[in-house]
């Protein structure tokens, strides 16, 4: 909870990479090691990462990467809402080669990754989906 409170009330932005840092790696670790905290440090992590310009998340970057840039058969519906806020917030840094190099393609949802994104969505620890926001994350992709 001391996360969410750092993050949203806009104080971690404003703190020192190495605050950022840890606090990054205690929300992602807190989210592995406990699947009832999984949900809210995802939200809290992307809150985060939509306060931070490209120079901020620069800072943070080798944290996000190692979580989320992993292939298909690693991804979680976790990592896959990180990767679609990501994309859009800061698309210098998930960009074609990013993808290229992790998902093996150079966007996101495509033809091709129909399938690992369904397998994603139907293949889940939540207990009510509903109010995952993966479901409600605007369709600004097509195939």
């Amino acid at each position: 909870m001391l996360c969410g409170a750092l993050i949203r009330s806009k104080l971690l932005a404003r703190n020192s990479v190495e605050m950022q840092q840890q606090i990054m790696e205690i929300l992602l670790n807190a989210g592995k090691k406990r699947s009832y905290l999984s949900f809210i440090s995802t939200m809290f992590f992307s809150e985060f990462i939509i306060q931070l310009d490209i120079e901020s998340i620069k800072n943070v970057w080798p944290i996000v990467e190692k979580e989320i840039g992993k292939p298909w058969s690693e991804q979680t519906l976790d990592t896959f809402y990180m990767l679609l806020i990501l994309r859009d917030k800061h698309p210098s840094l998930v960009n074609h080669k990013f993808l290229k190099q992790h998902l093996d393609m150079t966007e996101i949802i495509t033809k091709e990754s129909i399938e690992d994104i369904v397998r994603l969505l139907t293949v889940c620890i939540y207990q009510d989906l509903s109010i995952f926001p993966v479901y409600f994350y605007p369709n600004k992709y097509s195939c």
